[in-house]
This record gives structure tokens, sequence and C-alpha cells, in this order.
């Protein structure tokens, strides 16, 4: 088998990909050390994240290819978003299949050559800010952005969602049911924490209208106005600026002092509209922090009963479950119950040992198939 690993529209630098670029990275190192004796990989890259992925440590079978010295420009992109991808793909040989990691497979040229693709897809965000946010795109971003993935959707040979919410929005957007493969992600460990114990609540969004900044601030207010003197400050990450009383926005931080943050929480609050996945709850759950967080369907799937469950759209509620999780001291012993019960499922289900096996399950079944694959033969 010769895979063809696609990176090259992959960037640290921007907050819309930053997620999907740390996936793709710990995705390519695990997979990297599952290939079988014969299977290779080919890791297409740019002169500004190769280092990142040399720096995997990657065997011999795997191969890094620099198409450019640095990120491409929007014309470059779509060139090999239509075009480029699968032709390249295709010159290394008839039998390579074309692995996204990012939610979009070659569009024109992979009916031109009958390229053989899987594609893993995060979730339809993007859909959703066409509904929600039209303006959020541009009339021709957006005209791309919803014809790629739903290029994706419907003529990839196999689909990889990062968990059953994604899976169900797929089907319901035309993925045939025989073509989506659950894998969950891995979620890698945070480092040790940089910051002292302290009393506050911590939140996380961003300016992104899904992250819902407006309803964790009104959430926030509301939990001050019940909470009176006793209230608990803010520390809000993801966002800068001056937000009213009781509130620091942190902005962007380094893992470490994410890791103290969560460490030290006497809640955490997170309301985004929609999610593939949802990193943030399952770090501070691990960390032992109660949870306040949005009733969406991957919460519910991935928070594991764990989190208490509040409409996003609902400060009150918000406000009242912070008041609940913070108005007394919490038993140390329930929040090491709170934390060893997350770290046992990362360690059995949420490893990226066990996503990079997953995702190798179904490329090798469509590199065997020559075609499409059914996923419970494929699924982790």
């Amino acid at each position: 088998m010769r895979l063809v690993f696609d990176a090259f529209e992959l960037t640290p630098h921007s907050a819309k990909s930053k997620g999907i670029y740390s996936y793709a990275l710990q995705l390519c190192g695990a997979m990297a050390g599952q290939l079988r004796p014969g299977e290779t990989m080919d890791v297409v890259c740019h002169g500004e994240n190769a280092a990142d992925f040399r720096a995997l440590g990657l065997p011999p079978s795997v191969r890094l290819h620099e198409r450019a010295s640095r990120m491409p420009g929007r014309l470059q992109r779509l060139w090999w978003s239509q075009f480029g991808a699968a032709l390249w793909t295709r010159g290394r040989g008839v039998d390579a299949v074309y692995l996204s990691p990012k939610g979009f497979t070659p569009g024109l040229g992979r009916r031109l050559t009958g390229l053989r693709t899987v594609c893993v897809i995060h979730d339809l965000i993007p859909l959703w800010y066409l509904r929600h946010h039209p303006a959020h795109f541009g009339r021709l971003e957006g005209w791309l952005v919803k014809a790629g993935l739903m290029h994706s959707v419907r003529a990839a040979d196999g689909i990889v969602a990062i968990s059953e919410a994604t899976a169900a929005a797929l089907r319901e957007a035309g993925a045939e049911v025989q073509r989506v493969s659950v894998v969950y992600n891995g979620v890698p460990p945070l480092p040790a924490p940089a910051l002292q114990p302290g009393h506050y609540i911590m939140a996380l969004a961003s300016s992104l209208p899904h992250k819902n900044l407006a309803g964790v601030l009104a959430a926030y207010a509301d939990y001050r106005q019940h909470a009176g003197p006793a209230a608990l400050p803010l520390k809000l990450v993801g966002v800068a600026g001056a937000f009213g009383a009781g509130v620091e926005a942190l902005g962007t931080v380094s893992a470490e002092t994410l890791s103290g943050l969560y460490a030290h929480a006497q809640a955490f609050l997170f309301l985004s509209h929609i999610e593939g996945f949802g990193f943030p709850p399952l770090e501070a759950l691990r960390a032992g922090a109660p949870v306040v967080c949005s009733d969406i369907a991957a919460h519910r799937e991935l928070c594991a009963g764990l989190a208490t469950l509040v409409p996003a759209d609902d400060p009150g509620a918000a406000a009242e479950a912070l008041w609940e999780a913070t108005r007394g001291a919490e038993p140390v012993g329930v929040r090491r119950e709170r934390a060893q019960a997350m770290a046992a499922r990362v360690a059995h289900e949420l490893s990226w040992t066990r996503c990079a096996a997953g995702v190798l399950r179904v490329v090798r079944r469509v590199a065997r198939s020559g075609g499409q694959v059914a996923a419970q033969e494929c699924g982790s």
C-alpha cells in the first residue's frame, strides 16, 4: 500500500486550522509507527510546516515532500485542491491512496484520475456558518467551501468521522452510511501546570461566532448577579480585551498556563454552538474541574455524563450551573474521581495509537477493495 498524506495546505498560524494542524501532526506520527512492511507514506508539506513533521522522527518508510518553500497562496491552494493533489498522488502509482486529514478531497482532479480517497471530516461547521452567519464567508469562498465539503461527503471512498455526532451530521448531509467510520481523536497530554492554586471560574471562547463568546459573557454576568459578593472572577482564554466586571481576558496562553488554569479552576465554562469533538471540556475534566458546557451532540457523547449540560443560548441555566458548582468547597476526592474517570477514558478510547489504527484500517480497506469501503469493517 502506498499512502499519500496531504499536509500541503496546513499551517499552525491560522486560528481556523490550528486544531486540524495539531490533529494532522499527531495522526501522522502515530500512523508512521504502525505501517506494515511494504507499506509507505508520502507526506506532502511546505517549507513552513516541514520542520514540525520532520521532528516527529519519521521512519524510512515515510518520506516528506516539500512542494513549496512557504504556505501556498490562495490560487495555489485552489489549484492543489482541484487538480494538483490528485495528479501528484496519481504520479506515485495507480495503487496510491490519498488521505486528507482536513475534511476536503480533490475535486475535479479526482474525477479525471479515478483517484481513491479517504477523508477525515471533523465537523460540518462551515455549513452551520452558511446557514446562521452567511456573511462569515465571501460569496465565492462560501460557494467553494460548501462545494468542496459536499464533494468529500458524497465522493470519498472512505470517510473518517471523529465522533458519532459528526457521523450523524454526515449521514444527514447525504453521506452513504457504509462509507462513514467513526474513529475518535486522540487527546494529547497537557504539560505540568504552571500556575499556583487560585479561586476563579475559567472559560474558553473566541471571536468566531460558533464559540459563543456572547453567551459566555452573559452567563457570567448572570452568575455574578446571582452570587453577589461571593462571585468568583472569570479567567477567559482565547480572546483579549475588556469585557466587564470580574472578567480577566487572557488571550492566547501557553500550554503550561492552560494546564494550570484547568487544574485550579473552581469550574470550567464552554458554551460552543457546534463542535465535532470538543477538546476543552475533555481537558478540563481530565484536570478534575467541574465542567458546564453546551448541550450539543458531541458533548453528550464525549463528556460521558461527567459534565453539566445546559442550552447554549440560555445564560440563566449556565449561571445557575456555575453557582451550584462553586458555592461550596468541593471535596478533593470528588475532583480526583472525576479526573481519574476521564483519564481512564482517554487511555482506553481516546489515544493517538488507537486513532491511527482506526484510520489505517479505513485506508487499507480502500486500498484492497479499490473503491468504497463498508464502515462496519473499518471503524475503530
